[in-house]
């Protein structure tokens, strides 16, 4: 099925569309705003990440041809995307720069099976992704980005499966998803020491792809229903408390090869980027029905 990007605002109209259509997927937005990377389907053989400028229009490859990428994420100098590829018969991590004209460095990975790409955090020091250990299942690594020599530490290891993270403005809190309930839901838990520290979970009924406010006070998520959802947060000192979560408005459902998010939030907190199934409707009318008391 064709796809494309488009910019919504924070009720979920359409205010632009930005690519046209094709089969592309799971973005993500630099933190100055002005790119966003995705990977296309191109066929059997090939999936290339490409970062595109959101105001030229201009992409440029950033994965190398004849293999499979995927699962982009762009580093703190909006200059770096990192992304997972398949080299060899073998998934590791990799990084790129998007203006360098330079060949991919390979982050050699502990991954026995698949790697997936979540985030890097804000302040420039950690990569993070989702490490398969061969079970079906993924544990949750940091990559050191700073030191002289990177190496992987486990963040979330256990027989629960973690399909996806993000890192919280400040860099000291990560948002994840894990099955530890029996269930895809939303927790957070500090960087430091992990989910075995502490965790606190956000969602009920099933989450997936969580994403921080700017302003690190909400959490933004999908549900299991398909809605796009907000839950007021505080994460004053060690603390962790959040508000029950809220509808915002569906999120389109798209069928791609592989997922890993449909939504990413705007730098400046004005929307959000998503992806939309070519010919899906630009606005939605919802009927209430019921009586009043």
């Amino acid at each position: 099925a064709e796809t494309e990007l488009v910019l919504l605002d924070l009720e979920g109209r359409v205010v632009r569309k930005l690519t046209t259509p094709e089969r592309l997927g799971n973005p993500s937005i630099s933190p100055d705003g002005r790119r966003v990377s995705f990977e296309i389907f191109t066929d059997s053989t090939e999936r290339l990440i490409w970062a595109q400028d959101l105001d030229r229009g201009v992409r440029t490859a950033v994965s190398s041809r004849g293999s499979y990428a995927d699962s982009s994420t762009w580093g703190a100098d909006s200059e770096t995307v990192f992304f997972d590829a398949n080299l060899g018969g073998k998934w590791d991590a990799f990084r790129n720069s998007v203006s360098g004209g330079t060949e991919p460095e390979c982050l050699e990975s502990p991954a026995k099976s698949g790697l997936t790409m979540f985030d890097t955090s804000p302040d420039g020091r950690w990569l993070l992704a989702g490490v398969g250990m061969g079970t079906n299942r993924n544990d949750i690594y940091l990559y050191d980005l700073t030191a002289s020599k990177g190496n992987w530490i486990e963040w979330s290891k256990g027989p629960s499966e973690e399909d996806f993270g993000s890192f919280s403005p400040d860099s000291r809190w990560i948002a994840y998803t894990s099955d530890a309930s029996g269930r895809m839901e939303i927790y957070v838990a500090p960087v430091e020491r992990g989910p075995a520290a502490r965790r606190f979970q956000i969602s009920s009924g099933g989450g997936f792809e969580p994403r921080f406010a700017p302003d690190g006070k909400k959490i933004y998520y999908r549900s299991a229903k398909d809605d796009w959802m907000s839950a007021d947060l505080d994460l004053s000192g060690d603390r962790i408390e959040a508000k029950t979560p809220k509808v915002l408005f569906p999120v389109a459902v798209v069928d791609l090869p592989w997922l890993r998010n449909v939504m990413d939030v705007m730098p400046d907190g004005s929307g959000f980027i998503a992806v939309h199934a070519v010919g899906a409707n630009d606005s939605t009318i919802r009927v209430r029905t019921g009586r009043r008391f």
